[in-house]
């Protein structure tokens, strides 16, 4: 049996809840404007273009704007695009336990997150961030999960093995992109750190 040494977190619905209407809400003072300003900005197929490093967050702040052909909603877009991280992002109830204990327990912690170059402006949100021992962001190495080479680009850049990591992620198919490269998985799709917790105990 193949020893468990590394865990890797993805970040958005694992280590820190993700929610952009937030930051919409705050800027449009009602919802029905925070809706379209959220659906311009962060409901399009082009999103994940920015996660994938392929277009940056200017170009997509752009593109929303001429979506939403108002000169009042792009100047509330505009304002989202400064410092939506600021709200949109926090810390997920209970997995600070779960960091420094499976840290005290003594594997390698890793983060694996399709995230866009904001990320490091709001990095600091992480519980303990200090106690991971690497971080992998898919827009700074322009791949996204669930692609095969983003994981083997974990591997070769931490000097890790496949095989001996186990990812948690809240969607199913990065977990299966995880697991076509030999690496265990654990869906964290229900949010739960105790049964997250209850699972991690078995290793």
């Amino acid at each position: 049996m193949i020893m468990i040494r590394n865990v890797v977190f993805d970040m958005g619905g694992v280590l820190l809840n993700y929610d952009p209407m937030m930051a919409c809400r705050r800027h449009a003072g009602n919802t029905q404007d925070a809706q379209r300003v959220a659906d311009a900005y962060f409901g399009t197929p082009e999103w994940i273009k920015v996660d994938h490093g392929t277009i940056t967050e200017e170009e997509m702040l752009a593109r929303a704007q001429k979506q939403l052909n108002d000169p009042r909603l792009a100047q509330i877009a505009e304002g989202v695009f400064h410092d939506w991280h600021l709200d949109s992002l926090w810390p997920k109830e209970g997995m600070a336990e779960i960091i420094e204990w499976i840290s005290q327990k003594g594997y390698k912690l890793f983060i694996l997150s399709n995230a866009g170059l904001r990320f490091r402006d709001f990095e600091y949100k992480i519980p303990h961030l200090d106690l991971f021992s690497g971080i992998l962001v898919s827009a700074e190495e322009v791949m996204l999960k669930p692609n095969a080479e983003i994981y083997n680009r974990l591997c070769e850049k931490f000097d890790i093995k496949a095989e001996e990591c186990l990812f948690i992620d809240d969607l199913q198919r990065n977990i299966d992109g995880a697991k076509n490269v030999n690496m265990q998985g654990y869906c964290f799709a229900d949010g739960d750190p105790i049964k997250l917790k209850a699972y991690l105990e078995t290793l």
